[in-house]
């Protein structure tokens, strides 16, 4: 039973990029977007967040500015980088996502009672909240020294 709930999840995942994927900007600029919705977010900091390398967040910051989708601020704690916030077309734009997924979303759920869909976000949010607590943290690999030096 536990390895369902596991193969579900990724499942869901698995369909959940796909849509993203299918979108007009792409799952790696929809991400950057709907990252930087919740908290406005260095390239650094996305890169992370989403599991993909920088050079990916950065062509996305670059194709969603382009967009007029984000904007670039300084970042007040290091003058080196950049912190990543939505503009208005930016909010509206992920809403309007989001708002699409629930609709799909809605339409598989109609049978189940509210009280039932209540409890399982919120189980489901639980969940996934202990994940992300007790996620493993990779190790880091010994350096050696530079024989060259």
């Amino acid at each position: 039973m536990i390895w369902q709930i596991i193969r579900s999840l990724h499942r869901a995942a698995k369909l959940q990029q796909r849509t993203a994927a299918a979108s007009e900007l792409g799952h790696a600029s929809l991400g950057v977007l709907n990252v930087t919705i919740i908290r406005p977010s260095t390239p650094s900091f996305l890169a992370d967040e989403l599991g993909i390398p920088a050079q990916t967040v950065t062509r996305a910051i670059a194709d969603l500015e382009a967009a007029n989708l984000i904007t670039r601020v300084a970042d007040p704690n290091d003058g080196r980088s950049y912190i990543v916030e939505p503009t208005a077309d930016g909010i509206r734009t992920i809403t309007e996502f989001r708002q699409s997924l629930a609709e799909e979303f809605a339409v598989h759920l109609s049978d189940w009672e509210p009280q039932v869909i209540e409890q399982f976000a919120s189980r489901l949010t639980k969940l996934v909240e202990f994940l992300e607590g007790n996620k493993p943290v990779p190790s880091v690999r010994e350096r050696r020294p530079n024989p060259w030096r």
